[in-house]
């Protein structure tokens, strides 16, 4: 039932937060308080979809290549590449 599907979703959430390990935890819920509901948003092309910046091309790569969490310059929010994440 839906008690069951709860549990097993916090048990989730809970082996993803340690993997993303405590400061990384703590840093995405501030970014949660102050931009929900669009803390994380896809690019668009070379440019951030939340605040329409254009992107530094390090951070192009970094999103797209998925080696480590990435943030636009101007807003703060973190970034995915919508190709790979659909």
């Amino acid at each position: 039932g839906a008690t069951a599907e709860l549990t097993e979703v916090k048990r989730s959430l809970m082996g993803v937060q340690v993997q993303l390990g405590k400061a990384r935890v703590e840093r995405f819920k501030k970014l949660w308080a102050s931009r929900r509901p669009l803390a994380v948003v896809p690019m668009e092309g070379c440019s951030c979809s939340a605040c329409h910046a254009e992107l530094r091309p390090a951070i192009v790569q970094n999103v797209r290549a998925v080696e480590m969490l990435q943030h636009c310059d101007a807003c703060r929010r973190l970034l995915f590449d919508p190709e790979q994440f659909p």
